[in-house]
């Protein structure tokens, strides 16, 4: 399973391509509001990190577009035309997911948001979608209901070998993480919190204190080197 990052901080996000190997980005509104700069200023930065990889971000659309499939098309070429791994993150609506087809067929990738049930995913797929995000923790939800939801779909697109992949949105803790591990989805994206709460695990920092009291405890003894000559 391939780990995405869902953030808009650049700083942060250069630490995670460098430290935890992140295989690409998302980013939303409200990450992009939380920096305090203009939305083109942000995704221009993040988009410099990654030119020349194949690792992709995940660029909103005004979300004031959702009603007008032509707008979200127009919006897509201006966004992809700045940088050749941004994908295009649209809601799944019905003009979204028009737009999704028309952009699919042009060679432009996609990533359909807020899905919150199968059919919306298998619409997605049908139109060709390169990404499908699932929202698994949101009001109402549960823990075994977002499982079975993405068993579900997973479920959906190998039997029909659509080649949209699932990425899993709306995580907010490591058991999230594992669930869409288990119910075999292609990516995560989690916030930069989940990541460094498992990477930084407090029993494997408690683990490293009494090994490194041991540690101490051994005597030292000197490295032979070999003074032969040859």
């Amino acid at each position: 399973m391939e780990f995405f990052l869902d953030s808009a901080d650049v700083a942060v996000i250069e630490t995670a391509l460098e430290m935890w190997h992140i295989d690409g980005i998302t980013t939303n509104p409200r990450n992009i509001e939380q920096t305090g700069k203009p939305f083109l200023q942000v995704i221009k930065a993040i988009g410099e990190l990654v030119i020349g990889t194949n690792k992709t971000v995940s660029v909103p659309i005004n979300p004031y577009f959702h009603d007008d499939h032509q707008k979200l098309v127009d919006e897509a070429h201006r966004l992809v035309d700045m940088n050749p791994n941004f994908v295009i993150k649209m809601a799944c609506t019905e003009h979204g997911l028009r737009a999704c087809q028309e952009l699919s067929e042009e060679g432009v990738r996609t990533h359909m948001n807020y899905c919150f049930n199968p059919m919306q995913v298998m619409q997605a797929m049908r139109m060709d979608a390169t990404f499908i995000s699932p929202f698994i923790s949101w009001e109402g939800s549960t823990a075994d209901s977002a499982r079975q939801f993405i068993k579900n779909i997973m479920t959906i697109r190998n039997n029909y070998d659509f080649e949209s992949e699932i990425l899993v949105s709306s995580v907010k803790t490591i058991q999230h993480v594992t669930e869409a591990g288990v119910a075999g989805a292609n990516i995560v994206t989690a916030p930069p919190d989940v990541y460094n709460e498992a990477f930084a695990n407090s029993l494997t920092m408690e683990g490293l204190t009494k090994a490194e009291h041991a540690w101490d405890n051994i005597p030292q003894e000197e490295i032979e080197t070999n003074t032969s000559e040859s």
